[in-house]
C-alpha cells in the first residue's frame, strides 16, 4: 500500500510540472498577443514621426516661413474692413444684408453678400483678437495655401524636391494675392478638390465623399 501510495504521488508529481508547464507556456503567448497588439501603434508612431522629421516636411516648414514673411505687411488692405462690418452686420441681425450700406458709389442698391461666411469668421476673429487675431488669421491661412499648393505639385510630380522650388519661385506673386478676405477660403478649397480629384485618378475612390460638403460650404 505504501508502494502504491508513492507511486501515485510520483505520477501525480510528474504530470503537474506538465501542466503547469502548459500554463506558463500559455502565458507567453498571451503576452505576445499584447506586444502584437502594441507593435501597430509603435510603428505607426514612428512613421508619423518620420513623415514630420523628413526632408520633404522640412521644405513645406522653410515655404511657410518665406510666406509668413511676405504677408507682414499685407493686412491694411482695404476691403478687410468692408468685410469686417459686414460681418458683423450679420452676427448683430443674423440675416445676410441684402442692401449695401458701405459703399460710396452704390449706397442703398440692392446687394448680395455672397461671401457671408469669410465675412463672419473675419468678424468672429476680430471680437477675439482684434488686430492681432487678424494677423493670426491671415498668417494661418497664407501658410494653409502654400502647404496645399505644394503637397498638390508633390502629388502631382512626385518630386518633393521640384515642387518645393515651383512654389518658391512665384512666393511673391501668391503672396500679393493673401490678403484678408473670403477669396483666400476659395482659394484653399479650390486647392482642396484638385487634391481630392487627384487621388481618386490615383485610385483613392472614397476620396470624393469630402467634395459634396466642401461645396456646400
Amino acid at each position: 500500500m505504501e508502494y502504491r501510495n508513492q507511486t501515485h504521488t510520483s505520477a501525480s508529481a510528474t504530470t503537474n510540472p506538465g501542466r503547469t508547464a502548459d500554463v506558463s507556456s500559455a502565458v507567453p503567448s498571451s503576452a505576445g498577443g499584447a506586444g502584437d497588439l502594441q507593435f501597430p501603434r509603435a510603428a505607426a508612431a514612428k512613421a508619423l514621426a518620420r513623415r514630420l522629421f523628413s526632408f520633404p516636411a522640412l521644405l513645406g516648414m522653410l515655404l511657410v516661413g518665406g510666406m509668413v514673411v511676405s504677408v507682414r505687411s499685407s493686412l491694411p488692405d482695404p476691403d478687410t474692413w468692408y468685410h469686417l462690418a459686414a460681418g458683423e452686420e450679420i452676427l448683430a441681425t443674423h440675416a445676410w444684408p441684402t442692401v449695401d450700406r458701405f459703399s460710396f458709389t452704390t449706397y442703398g442698391h440692392e446687394s448680395m453678400t455672397f461671401e457671408w461666411l469669410g465675412d463672419v469668421l473675419v468678424a468672429e476673429v476680430a471680437r477675439l483678437g482684434d488686430l492681432s487675431g487678424l494677423m493670426l488669421l491671415l498668417v494661418g491661412l497664407s501658410s494653409l495655401l502654400i502647404v496645399l499648393l505644394y503637397y498638390y505639385a508633390t502629388l502631382r510630380s512626385g518630386n518633393s524636391k521640384a515642387s518645393f522650388v515651383a512654389c518658391a519661385l512665384p512666393l511673391p506673386i501668391l503672396a500679393g494675392f493673401c490678403n484678408l478676405r473670403p477669396q483666400v477660403l476659395g482659394y484653399i478649397f479650390f486647392l482642396i478638390t484638385l487634391i481630392c480629384l487627384e487621388h481618386y485618378r490615383q485610385g483613392w475612390r472614397r476620396v470624393l465623399w469630402v467634395l459634396p460638403p466642401l461645396f456646400v460650404v
